[in-house]
């Protein structure tokens, strides 16, 4: 009986999935701008999955109509990557996905 409910989310688990590993990212690797790349990634795979499956297969994804959930799953995105793009860190260069350093970080040898 609790499978069948598990099942009911559909195609939820794969924001989850893409969720827990962004965030993994960024707790335990310290890949900030990443993990919110991966999490806004998972945003945008879940928009394509929405537009692509079918009524009922979709799950949790299907909230309202597809248009609105489409348009709310790219908007959502767009803010997760805006936003983690707009971070930026003091670790070194090469360990940053994207720009630079950031003005206040104390300069390095």
């Amino acid at each position: 009986m609790r499978l069948a409910g598990l099942r009911r989310l559909g195609l939820w688990w794969v924001i989850a999935g893409f969720v827990v590993v962004g965030v993994g990212l960024i707790v335990f690797a310290g890949r900030l701008r990443l993990g919110g790349f991966v999490i806004g990634l998972g945003l945008l795979v879940a928009a394509v999955l929405r537009l692509l499956v079918k009524e009922p297969r979709a799950g949790g994804i299907e909230v309202r109509t597809k248009a609105r959930d489409v348009l709310t799953l790219l908007v959502a995105a767009g803010l997760v990557f805006g936003a983690f793009f707009l971070v930026r860190t003091c670790g070194p260069v090469d360990a940053q996905f994207g720009a630079g350093r950031a003005v206040s970080c104390p300069a390095t040898p």
